[in-house]
């Protein structure tokens, strides 16, 4: 199983790759997609789009695992978060990946095992679980990692049951 992670979001979009073969879990990729600032809205969902599916057109992940839409006070920034989260949607529809999402305290309980934990401890949980030499220095990437992790773990649940 190939997992594509992904942490949403408009500014920074954290994305990881992830081999899963037994219960060993290989990361292949990681990193963040940084549309400029200076671009307009429907250009910075372009360059996400773009990104996302060169993404799996190069690595050809079996499953999508997104992070939830967590309750946001700033509505101006829920509504961007939202429409990326469309967009990886209809991407996973168009490339016919199987999709889950998970919440993040479900991602931070199967990461650090504390649904309550913080971004510094997820990173440094999912650098410990991964073997990575360093944490990843962009939380979003971190995220994205976690999200993989996290359903990679629910998959090895679900078929052993």
């Amino acid at each position: 199983m190939i997992i594509l992670g992904i942490d949403p979001g408009f500014d920074r979009c954290g994305w990881a790759i992830l081999e899963v073969e037994g219960n060993k879990e290989k990361p292949l990729a990681f990193d963040t997609i940084s549309p400029s600032r200076k671009l307009e809205k429907l250009e910075r969902f372009k360059v996400l789009w773009e990104e996302i599916e060169n993404l799996i057109q190069q690595y050809q992940p079996t499953d999508l695992a997104i992070e939830s839409l967590f309750f946001a006070r700033n509505v101006s920034t829920a509504l961007p978060v939202s429409e990326v989260r469309g967009l990886v949607f209809a991407l996973a529809f168009k490339h016919k990946l199987k999709l889950a999402e998970y919440k993040p305290n479900q991602i931070k309980l199967s990461v650090t095992g504390y649904g309550n934990a913080d971004k510094r401890q997820v990173t440094m949980m999912v650098a410990k679980l991964l073997r990575l030499e360093k944490s990843p220095k962009i939380d979003d990437t971190g995220d994205a990692l976690a999200v993989a992790l996290t359903h990679s773990a629910h998959q090895r649940n679900v078929k052993t049951i």
